[in-house]
């Protein structure tokens, strides 16, 4: 684990020199670890990291002091997989058994084992609501899962390869995904389509990010230069012809 000192009111120039990483614990796991999340608590002491190891399960623990809660076992191939709700009262794990898992924390039984993917489940993501659970394949497709139900409200095919990153929006229905087709997508899950597509990448997308108020999409890759001097290109333009 690393810590990340912060300057309270500091200008962002001045966060950015002064910031800097240090080491502060380890936590040492006796598999190969496949995938780690933050629970969203904003309580010190309720802060959870969850770990996927090679062993097809997910151990939690408490940050602070690095002290075992739980284990999650639901998989039979292995978790890649993570994503906790926003009051961090549910995790969702999705592995390669195509499976997608969700759990009440604190409790070691899925609330619900989410079948419907043809291939393995590469990320997850729940909406602001959690209502609704979305998982990305390694085929392509994107689920939208019905946490009420328990089962697939609709499928949105469209990517060619990996989904490598989700993210839903903050306030609306919408979600992004990247994919190693070097595309970023964003989706209308209520109303089952795809809105617009960006290709400004030329090799993978590596993660895609709403901004918190909902205004901005960050999308970062292997090319994100061209992407980034694109946008400027635009921005340019555009000021070039108000003036």
């Amino acid at each position: 684990f690393e810590e990340a000192p912060t300057v309270p009111g500091a200008a962002p120039e001045v966060v950015r020199r002064r910031t800097r990483l240090r080491h502060a614990r380890t936590l040492q796991m006796g598999d190969e670890v496949q995938a780690v999340r933050f629970s969203k608590s904003r309580s010190a002491a309720r802060l959870l990291v969850a770990v996927a190891t090679l062993d097809f399960t997910v151990r939690v623990f408490f940050h602070d002091s690095l002290k075992f809660f739980l284990q999650l076992y639901g998989h039979s191939l292995p978790v890649h997989a993570m994503d906790a709700s926003d009051d961090s009262a549910l995790m969702a794990t999705g592995g390669d058994d195509k499976k997608v898992n969700v759990w009440r924390v604190g409790s070691s039984s899925s609330v619900w084992s989410l079948t419907g993917n043809t291939s393995a489940v590469e990320k997850v993501c729940f909406d602001s609501e959690e209502q609704f659970l979305v998982s990305g394949s390694k085929g392509g497709s994107l689920k939208v899962f019905d946490l009420t139900e328990g089962k697939v409200s609709r499928s949105l095919p469209g990517h060619r390869s990996n989904v490598t990153s989700l993210h839903y929006h903050p306030f609306g229905s919408f979600v992004v995904s990247g994919s190693v087709d070097t595309n970023v997508k964003i989706w209308d899950v209520r109303m089952k389509n795809e809105i617009l597509t960006y290709k400004g990448h030329e090799k993978d997308i590596t993660a895609v990010r709403f901004s918190p108020d909902g205004r901005w999409l960050a999308a970062g890759g292997a090319a994100d230069g061209d992407l980034c001097g694109a946008a400027r290109q635009r921005r340019e333009r555009a000021a070039a012809a108000a003036a």
